[in-house]
């Protein structure tokens, strides 16, 4: 029986020990504090992350338009190039340096000396 009582004893001080506990205290407050600012800072590097990844998609897209117009540029400045280099296109501005063309194809120099230079 005294074994009984001690045992209840006990438990009542344990019970009451973790009463005085369930409150807020300096160390429960510390560790409270200390995971709030550790969340605070995941969260700001979530920010921070999310506005880079937005920058680099503006900064694409802009890129892309770029190319697009450079691309168009270039097809242009080819198809003009390629216009102007016709024969047609280039036979009345010969004529009228009184160049003709020529109606045997033109001569091979070879030199017989270096046979590796004819190639």
């Amino acid at each position: 029986m005294a074994a009984r009582t001690n045992r209840r004893r006990s438990n009542a001080r344990a019970q009451q020990s973790n009463a005085k506990k369930k409150g807020l205290s300096i160390r429960n407050v510390d560790g409270y504090l200390r995971f709030m600012i550790f969340l605070t800072m995941i969260g700001m590097a979530y920010i921070w992350n999310s506005h880079i990844a937005e920058r680099q998609i503006d900064d694409m897209e802009t890129y892309r338009q770029e190319v697009k117009e450079l691309k168009s540029q270039y097809l242009l400045e080819q198809a003009t190039l390629s216009a102007g280099t016709r024969f047609s296109e280039i036979k009345p501005m010969a004529d009228t340096l009184g160049l003709k063309p020529l109606g045997e194809p033109p001569l091979q120099l070879v030199n017989h000396r270096n046979p590796v230079a004819n190639h």
